[in-house]
């Protein structure tokens, strides 16, 4: 289910906008975006309203939910992603497993002041 009309059902059922922010552990600010701007929402987000009504991730991004996501992917990420799911299991768990160890290494090298070569400066943690 999209997590933003499931928001948009509890204010329906007659929960306070304020009600509703405080159980989600999100500002007031954060619910009104929800529900009248057009905003993509984090994965962060996502989770606190998982979290609060106590339902699995999965609830929010299984079968179709999952393409309202991908629309906030970047060009770069939704390339990654498509050559990944042309592979078979396998081989996406070596990628995986090979990223991982870079990710380590560059944490690794820059926790001791080498941040390697990144040129622009991303936090690795």
């Amino acid at each position: 289910m999209d997590p933003k009309e499931f928001i948009r059902k509890e204010i329906q059922a007659g929960k306070s906008q304020t009600e509703v922010a405080k159980k989600v552990g999100v500002s007031n600010a954060t619910i009104y975006k929800i529900l009248y701007m057009d905003t993509q929402l984090t994965m962060e987000t996502i989770k606190k309203i998982a979290r609060a009504y106590h339902k699995p991730f999965s609830f929010f991004v299984e079968e179709d939910g999952a393409e309202w996501i991908e629309r906030g992917l970047s060009e770069k990420e939704k390339r990654f992603l498509a050559a990944f799911r042309s592979l078979d299991e396998r081989r996406q768990e070596r990628i995986l497993e090979t990223i991982e160890d870079m990710v380590l290494a560059l944490r690794e090298s820059h926790e001791r002041g080498h941040p390697g070569n990144d040129s622009k400066g991303s936090n690795y943690g």
